[in-house]
C-alpha cells in the first residue's frame, strides 16, 4: 500500500476531502509531508477511519491529517493532526510529539514501559521538545488516558521520563493544553509529568515557554505532586487531583464466554474489587502498589 499511496498523495487533482477506511499501513514508518515543494493550491483533508499504523511523521500546512478509531504501533509527529478517539499499543518511543495544529482528543496510550528490550529505548507519552526556528503551538491534548505500569523488566534499559512532558531542546513552545487526563501509575525514573528548563542553544538563544496548562489531571495517590522537577515558568496548574481508587483498564469476554477484567490498583492501601452478573457478585483484593522506585 505504501508506494501506491504516496503517488496518490502527489496527485495535483487531489479532492480537498478524502476518507480512507480500514487499511493497514503497520508495514513501516508512514511519513506524510507531501506539500513541502507547495504542490497543493488548496486545503487538502484526509480522514482515516478505523486503519491501523506503525508510525506517522507529517507537517504539511495545506494536508490536514485526521485519525478516528485508529490505532498506532509507535508514534505520531509533528502537526496539522487531529486524533479521535485512538490507541496506542505498546510504543517503541514517544507516542506523541506534538509540534504545532495538533490535536488529541479521546486517546489512549497503553502499557508504556513494556518492552524488554536492552537498547535503552525511550518512551514517554506526550514529549514536546521543539525545532529550530518553529514555534510549537496550538497544541490540546485532553479527554485521554495514559498507562505507565509503575515497573521495569528485570534485565531491561528501556525508560519513561513521563507520561506528559515539556522538554524544550530546539525551538519554543506557546499555548498547549492538556486537560481531563488519567495517568495510571507513573515512571519509576521521574514522575507523571515532567517539565525541564529551556535549552540555551549554541548560538546564546535562551528557548522559553509560555501559557502552558496542566488542568483536571488525576494521578495516582502515590504521588503527591503532577511535576518531577523544578521548573515551572510558564506552567499554570489547576486542578490537579489524586484520586483513591482502581483503575479498570479492560473488561474482556473470550471465545469460550469468560470474562476477564484486568484492573491495577495505584493507591497506598489493598482495596476490593465488586464484579456483579446477573446472578452472582464476585469480590477480589486487589493488593496496593508498591512505592514507586
Amino acid at each position: 500500500i505504501v508506494i501506491p499511496f504516496k503517488l496518490f498523495l502527489l496527485n495535483k487533482s487531489l479532492a480537498d476531502k478524502i476518507e480512507i477506511t480500514n487499511l493497514n499501513f503497520t508495514r513501516k514508518l508512514m511519513p506524510l509531508n507531501s506539500d513541502k515543494d507547495g504542490l497543493y493550491k488548496s486545503n487538502k483533508t484526509i480522514i482515516f477511519r478505523n486503519c491501523k499504523f506503525q508510525s506517522v511523521q507529517h507537517n504539511s500546512q495545506k494536508l490536514k491529517l485526521i485519525f478516528i478509531d485508529c490505532t498506532f504501533n509507535g508514534n505520531v509527529s509533528s502537526g496539522n493532526i487531529e486524533l479521535e478517539n485512538c490507541r496506542f499499543e505498546k510504543p517503541l518511543k514517544d507516542a506523541m510529539n506534538p509540534l504545532q495544529n495538533y490535536k488529541a482528543n479521546k486517546v489512549y496510550v497503553r502499557n508504556l514501559i513494556h518492552t524488554k528490550s536492552t537498547s535503552g529505548a525511550h518512551v514517554d507519552g506526550v514529549q514536546i521538545f521543539g525545532k529550530k526556528d518553529v514555534l510549537a503551538q496550538n497544541i490540546v491534548i485532553e479527554n485521554s488516558r495514559f498507562s505507565m505500569p509503575c515497573f521495569q523488566y528485570e534485565g531491561a534499559k528501556t525508560y519513561v521520563n513521563a507520561a506528559l512532558m515539556m522538554q524544550l531542546e530546539f525551538g519554543n513552545a506557546e499555548d498547549v493544553t492538556f486537560e481531563n487526563i488519567i495517568i495510571d501509575c507513573g515512571s519509576p525514573w521521574s514522575g507523571p509529568c515532567r517539565s525541564s528548563e529551556p535549552k540555551l542553544l549554541d548560538d546564546g538563544t535562551q528557548l522559553y515557554q509560555k501559557n502552558i496548562l496542566f488542568k483536571d489531571i488525576k494521578i495516582s495517590n502515590h504521588y503527591s505532586n503532577c511535576f518531577h522537577g523544578d521548573y515551572y515558568k510558564g506552567i499554570t496548574e489547576e486542578n490537579i487531583t489524586h484520586p483513591n481508587l482502581l483503575y479498570v483498564t479492560s473488561v474482556i469476554q473470550d471465545t469460550e464466554g469468560k470474562t476477564h477484567v484486568i484492573v491495577t490498583n495505584n493507591t497506598k492501601e489493598n482495596k476490593t474489587l465488586v464484579v456483579k452478573s446477573n446472578n452472582k457478585t464476585w469480590e477480589f483484593i486487589i493488593p496496593k502498589m508498591s512505592a514507586p522506585k
